[in-house]
């Protein structure tokens, strides 16, 4: 993976970010412009730039860490600002179907090989996109750890209509050839922050898929260090709770569970209030549907929380 570093001087401060490195020809990507994909995204390592809240971001927020990962679609500059851009991390790769398990009647574990060859690499809480030979293309996170070469393991959802989904209930077989684009999206949480220790994971649905790999990847940083982690996890009743969640020593655990008729659980965001809500030790990482992330960012705004710490994966059905 190559880095290249790029300073604006007097960029255009009524612009984003984002235009700003486009206008310069700053080889950045760029993809929904809404600050979901996280194509953009760059390392602020020098000045500050601005939200659309107003706020202001400064460059060495992240503990230890010389700069901050910003979207940068989703700020302006506020004078001169040098940014690490990844040349070319993403890849294109063949991907075969190593193995297909239905853990529920509407979800599958799908687990794919690629090849040694197309160093395929990824930073829990990124996302790869799943192609079909016909060209549909589904946005997925992995559940395997990072440190796993060769193969990608994904949780996926059946949709009643979704083309995927009857791709593989009806048509998928063993060693069949996809193709894998990646990765995009946020870097959450992967490195110790000394002051920020206590990681908030809050998902439901398949959004558990990140925090699966998380913790299958960096897991035993919570296991009697200084670092703690607490996971609400919001699912079906009867529905899969994936091992690591339970297994994982120090993490702490909160279940809701729900009726896919009567609904009837509590709401993941509620068990968090009544569990004491946010405090200045915690990062947050939330993933599930766009209405239940927007609602624990509200939820967090409302306490005052610092949301340079909140970090976000929206999980959109699609057909």
């Amino acid at each position: 993976m190559s880095v290249k570093s790029v300073t604006l001087t007097a960029p255009d401060i009524d612009k984003s970010l984002l235009d700003c490195l486009l206008d310069s020809r700053v080889p950045v990507g760029s993809g929904c412009k809404a600050g979901e994909c996280g194509k953009c995204e760059v390392e602020l390592v020098r000045g500050i730039v601005k939200n659309a809240r107003g706020e202001l971001i400064e460059a060495g927020i992240e503990g230890n860490a010389s700069g901050c990962w910003i979207k940068s679609c989703q700020v302006c500059p506020v004078g001169d600002v040098s940014v690490l851009v990844e040349a070319n991390r993403m890849v294109r790769s063949p991907a075969k179907i190593d193995s297909m398990e239905w853990i529920e009647n509407s979800l599958c574990r799908l687990i794919v090989r690629v090849p040694s060859t197309a160093n395929v690499s990824f930073i829990p809480g990124q996302y790869f996109e799943l192609s079909l030979p016909a060209g549909v293309s589904r946005s997925y996170s992995p559940a395997s750890s990072a440190e796993e070469k060769g193969r990608l393991e994904f949780l996926i959802r059946m949709r009643p209509s979704g083309v995927f989904s009857e791709y593989l209930k009806n048509r998928a077989s063993i060693n069949d050839m996809l193709f894998l684009s990646g990765p995009f999206g946020i870097r959450a949480l992967n490195e110790v922050n000394q002051s920020r220790n206590h990681d908030i994971f809050m998902v439901t649905g398949t959004g558990v898929a990140p925090v699966t790999s998380m913790l299958r990847t960096f897991g035993r940083r919570y296991d009697g260090s200084a670092s703690k982690a607490t996971i609400f996890y919001g699912y079906r009743r009867g529905g899969f709770v994936p091992s690591e969640l339970v297994n994982t020593r120090g993490v702490k655990v909160v279940l809701a569970a729900s009726s896919e008729v009567s609904g009837g659980s509590p709401r993941i965001q509620d068990l968090f209030l009544k569990q004491g809500g946010a405090d200045d030790t915690m990062r947050v990482f939330a993933a599930g549907s766009a209405a239940m992330v927007a609602d624990v960012e509200s939820m967090l705004c409302d306490h005052k929380f610092d949301l340079r710490y909140f970090y976000r994966d929206v999980f959109a059905s699609s057909e």
